[in-house]
């Protein structure tokens, strides 16, 4: 066990860390076959969205409430903006997207685990500021 965190923080850390990954992993491969499909200059705004969301899970890791929060919204939103199309259509892409949503905001939301470690966060670098 690493000092000073507790194995449920640590069990957040993952969880967190996975979430992160998803996301992140995922939206780049849609970035990149917008890119491939329509090319660069039609996913700028994509790869903006891309960079905030690094920026929010940043912020997250950092122990902030605020942005977990933010980002558990967006990612709702997002859910229910993406999910009705997902069901007329059932196109891979978009199964694979709701997918991602859905993981990303269970292990952002509920997990009390991942509560332990944003706090275990914020306490390591309120000390540090």
């Amino acid at each position: 066990m690493q000092s000073g965190i507790s194995t449920e923080a640590q069990r957040g850390r993952w969880l967190l860390a996975t979430a992160i990954a998803v996301t992140l992993f995922g939206d780049a491969i849609v970035i990149l076959l917008k890119i491939s499909k329509s090319g660069l200059g039609a996913s700028g705004g994509s790869a903006v969205r891309w960079f905030v969301t690094a920026a929010l899970f940043y912020a997250v890791w950092r122990g902030q409430q605020w942005a977990r929060w933010l980002m558990v919204g967006l990612l709702g939103l997002g859910l229910l903006l993406t999910a009705p199309g997902m069901l007329r259509s059932m196109h891979p892409l978009l199964i694979g997207v709701v997918l991602q949503l859905g993981i990303t905001l269970a292990l952002l939301a509920f997990p009390p685990s991942v509560s332990a470690f944003i706090s275990h966060q914020r306490r390591r670098y309120e000390g540090n500021s």
